[in-house]
């Protein structure tokens, strides 16, 4: 540390007897002699010689606050003369004796509560051992307690010079110090890393220290440096190979080393483990090392024994986390993984209601359609209405309430919620608008998207290369229903600024939605396309603008990633093959698009999945069997939706081929399973091949993740009417209708 931040190092070593002879004199007269109440202060500094010890304590008697000069009058006297005494006694006094004396002392103050008496032993201590920095450690952490932050940092210095030896355990006291309040000690980052350098020379292997150093080396991207850190330390204490594992998940190295990094850092915890069974901190590390390692089951298993046995705070956010990492990975394998994740996050919210993840990925599957009763998430509002209740200033828990309320379908209360202190928040602007869009008040939705356009546009207008800005512009553009200019407005800036927008994910996503806009704002569709299955067509008038609008479908094909069924690109695809297989109007350039984006390898097997899909929409099952045939080929049978639309095609052809559709679903329920869209082709399946129970275990346990489709109760209640269990039969067909009209009534209402 520099030298304004950590002075010169005054040698513990000098003047040893003199030290020990003080405080042989200080002790029973200062301990034992005062009462505490008065809060008497020890004597500052360290005594050199017997006469500047006099000294030193006749200036501390003058010190005193005057008005209580008569009552400590008596006190002084006797302090005085027990001084005077140590001066012939000290140099006969026995250090051990003395020794064990200030640590009784130690003890009873600390028992009683007695901060003085504490604090004056510890002083007396850290004296009468200057080497052992212990005393020093207790003497800051009192200090600190009492918010005396500055005499803690001035008691510590010494131990942690910048260019000699020091105490480890002094040098990370302050760095964390200096982590947590960079007011009261300001260090640099250089800084920082010399001090870390020293732990780890004093220390070798020192677990925290290894770990905050090379998260600096990774900042500051030396990843050799970063790796060697922690390589080192980890020969020393096994469990840094975490650390290690992380470091090298973040770099995507080699899986190979992965593997070994994982097995060597869930070995190294389960043995420290051993050794201090029930260790909270061990069995959160254990379980992120399982998790790391691919073995999900066994570290949810080992979070969920610990919390059996003790109702820990630490083990419910661990396990919290431990979920919603469960159901980011699920989701990566297959978005269609949405319902089951669903359950995931909703339990990781019951454990931790603040997992702010767990909201941002809970709301991301509200939009691409996954089913979330309110009930589910009602101990989570519980909690941020009161974290709002008790913090009405924290913008953080409006947002996160306002967020949960939009999940649960209250936008009207989320909008009134976001919209307070709005102008002192406009980057919530964008927000309320769609909240507003969602709750069906297009004027305000309206009003508010005008005041966000005018005010991106004042931030344009310093900085016109400013892409948030502009994508934000964009966006409310749309909400105005003005794509043209929102996509002629996201590629308004020179060539090299283009090409660095194209580049974002952001641009990308933004200009897709609006070349997307600008081909429904020019098509006539015979219905709205909500859904992939929706029966809505696009239908071009005039040839001469075919050309043109493909055009558009083009851009949003292009646009970016598919990552669920919401995707731009996805919706772009969709329109393209709904006028392929339309025989009308721009069929035959629609088919060639889509041969064309195939040859380029653009988003293949997306365009395959829809043909097959829209064919099986028209009841086209052959035509659906060959495209799917070419697309399973492609992915060698291991994508699920794949498999599970194969064998709807299958089982549905004439004539049926049931046993091929059985085959492919089993295949597909390996890959996911307990998925509600694929148990419910394996219950049509063994109903096509008349295997009744099976169906009806399949069919209810499909419903029992997912209720809300019609259709699958329609097949449970033919299951059921063939098994003579006509009533509940009739049940399962009153709730098909019942979905059916709010669905419908839901699809009328959306703007």
């Amino acid at each position: 540390m520099s030298s304004e931040n950590l002075p010169e190092n005054e040698s513990p070593k000098r003047d040893w007897n003199r030290r020990r002879v003080s405080y042989l004199r200080m002790g029973r007269s200062f301990i034992d002699g005062i009462n505490p109440s008065r809060s008497l202060n020890p004597l500052r500094g360290l005594i050199r010689r017997r006469r500047e010890l006099v000294e030193t304590a006749m200036n501390w008697f003058y010190s005193r606050n005057w008005e209580l000069g008569y009552s400590a009058a008596p006190v002084a006297l006797v302090s005085l003369l027990a001084l005077l005494t140590a001066v012939w006694a000290g140099t006969h006094a026995d250090f051990s004796t003395h020794r064990a004396f200030l640590l009784r002392s130690l003890q009873k103050s600390a028992a009683a509560e007695q901060t003085p008496r504490r604090e004056l032993s510890l002083r007396a201590l850290r004296d009468l051992e200057p080497l052992n920095a212990d005393h020093a450690l207790q003497l800051a952490d009192l200090l600190k307690s009492n918010n005396r932050i500055s005499e803690a940092i001035d008691v510590l210095r010494p131990y942690a010079p910048a260019d000699s030896a020091g105490s480890p355990a002094v040098r990370m006291w302050l760095l964390d110090l200096a982590e947590s309040d960079s007011a009261s000690l300001p260090l640099t980052e250089d800084e920082k890393v010399s001090q870390l350098q020293r732990v780890l020379l004093e220390n070798e292997g020192h677990p925290k220290a290894a770990i905050q150093l090379a998260e600096i080396w990774f900042q500051r991207q030396e990843w050799q440096l970063a790796e060697r850190c922690l390589e080192t330390a980890a020969a020393v204490n096994p469990e840094v190979n975490l650390q290690l594992l992380e470091m090298r998940l973040r770099r995507q190295q080699n899986p190979e080393d992965r593997v070994q990094t994982a097995q060597a850092a869930v070995k190294a915890l389960r043995d420290k483990l051993k050794a201090q069974p029930g260790d909270v901190d061990l069995t959160c590390a254990l379980a992120e090392a399982l998790f790391l390692a691919g073995l999900t089951s066994e570290a949810r298993d080992s979070l969920e024994e610990l919390l059996e046995r003790r109702d820990d705070e630490r083990v419910k956010k661990t396990l919290s986390q431990l979920e919603t990492l469960v159901a980011q990975s699920r989701l990566l394998q297959s978005f269609e993984n949405k319902d089951a994740c669903t359950v995931l996050l909703v339990r990781a919210l019951e454990l931790n209601p603040a997992n702010s993840d767990a909201i941002a990925l809970l709301r991301r599957l509200d939009r691409a359609g996954a089913l979330i009763t309110p009930k589910s998430l009602q101990g989570c509002l519980d909690y941020w209405r009161d974290r709002m209740r008790n913090d009405p200033k924290d913008r953080g828990s409006v947002r996160a309430m306002a967020i949960l309320l939009e999940i649960v379908r209250e936008p009207r209360a989320a909008a009134d919620l976001i919209s307070s202190g709005i102008d002192q928040h406009p980057q919530d602007r964008l927000f309320l608008v769609d909240l507003l869009v969602k709750a069906q008040h297009p004027e305000q939705a309206r009003e508010m998207a005008e005041i966000a356009v005018g005010e991106q546009r004042s931030l344009l207008l310093q900085d016109p290369a400013n892409r948030e800005a502009r994508v934000a512009v964009a966006r409310c553009l749309l909400i105005l229903q003005r794509p043209e200019e929102a996509r002629q407005f996201l590629v308004d800036g020179t060539p090299q600024l283009l090409l660095e927008w194209k580049q974002d994910p952001e641009w990308q996503y933004m200009f897709g939605a609006a070349s997307l806009a600008v081909f429904d704002n020019r098509t006539d569709l015979t219905d709205r396309v909500r859904t992939l299955d929706s029966p809505a067509m696009p239908v071009i008038r005039d040839k001469a603008e075919v050309r043109e609008l493909l055009k558009f479908l083009d851009d949003a094909v292009r646009s970016g990633p598919i990552t669920d069924a919401t995707s731009i690109p996805l919706a772009a695809i969709d329109r393209i093959v709904r006028i392929a297989l339309s025989g009308q109007l721009g069929a035959r350039e629609a088919d060639k698009l889509l041969t064309n984006l195939r040859a380029e390898g653009v988003h293949q097997l997306e365009i395959l999945s829809l043909l097959a899909a829209r064919a099986l929409a028209m009841e086209q099952y052959e035509k659906a069997v060959q495209w799917l045939e070419v697309a399973n080929s492609m992915t060698s049978g291991s994508n699920p939706l794949i498999l599970n639309n194969l064998a709807i095609a299958e089982v549905r052809s004439k004539p049926s081929r049931p046993w091929e559709a059985l085959k492919h679903v089993q295949a597909s329920l390996e890959i996911l399973d307990e998925n509600p869209e694929i148990l419910s082709t394996r219950g049509e399946v063994h109903l096509a091949l008349n295997s009744l129970n099976d169906a009806e275990k399949d069919l209810r346990q499909s419903l029992r993740i997912r209720g809300d489709r019609p259709k699958v109760h329609r097949m449970l209640a033919d299951v059921l009417k063939r098994t003579g269990h006509n009533e509940e039969a009739l049940v399962h067909l009153n709730e098909a209708d019942k979905l059916e009209r709010q669905q419908l009534a839901t699809s009328r209402s959306l703007p």
